[in-house]
């Protein structure tokens, strides 16, 4: 059972989601007196501590907000393998498929061990000298115009895709195309074509 809830929430809430998290977050006091953030936020209930102690205090990460407030959770405490609950408080729910207002009877679900937990694949990626993950996929784009890109694919160091020249949807009417591994049968290469913009792989 959880009994150290850490929270992150989306950045820049309105007055009337100020409010509406303060009602969740008093339902959420009924059920644990430990409610801790490494933000500075301003919450009645809720103790703010430093990174390092919320990585070692908390069994339990509550994110309110959106897919992309959840997505920045995951990369955040990518290390600390804790469990993570996205409550939607913002205009996509992919991943933060609980809404607010069933929040109260999830929450008492959770705490009785009434859930299932769901695992999900990290997918690392390094650019240069810059490292970055994401949550089940990664996008690379040329930017906010066409123009040439050159880049390798390794797959656990192996080389698996070569790829230097310049498509347009003019002079490719393929719409979609796939590579993938031999190696992982759960990995998959995508080039999306989006119209004026030049091309994107995922």
């Amino acid at each position: 059972m959880f009994k150290n809830i850490g929270i992150v929430l989306k950045k820049s809430l309105s007055s009337k989601e100020s409010s509406v998290l303060s009602g969740l977050l008093s339902v959420l006091l009924k059920n644990t007196k430990a409610i801790y953030s490494s933000d500075q936020i301003d919450f009645e209930g809720v103790e703010i501590v430093d990174l390092e102690k919320f990585n070692h205090l908390v069994d339990l990460i509550i994110v309110f907000g959106g897919d992309g407030t959840l997505l920045g959770a995951a990369r955040k405490f990518i290390e600390n393998e804790i469990p993570i609950l996205g409550i939607n408080m913002g205009a996509v729910g992919f991943l933060t498929d609980v809404n607010i207002e069933n929040f109260e009877s999830v929450i008492s679900n959770v705490f009785k061990g009434d859930y299932i937990l769901e695992e999900r694949s990290l997918v690392e990626a390094q650019f240069s000298d810059q490292e970055v993950f994401g949550l089940n996929e990664v996008l690379i784009h040329s930017g906010s115009y066409a123009q040439l890109m050159r880049y390798r694919l390794l797959i656990e160091l192996s080389f698996l895709y070569l790829f230097g020249r310049l498509h347009t949807p003019l002079h490719d009417l393929k719409a979609l195309q796939s590579i993938e591994s031999p190696e992982i049968s759960d990995l998959k290469l995508l080039k999306v074509w989006r119209k004026g913009f030049g091309t994107s792989w995922v």
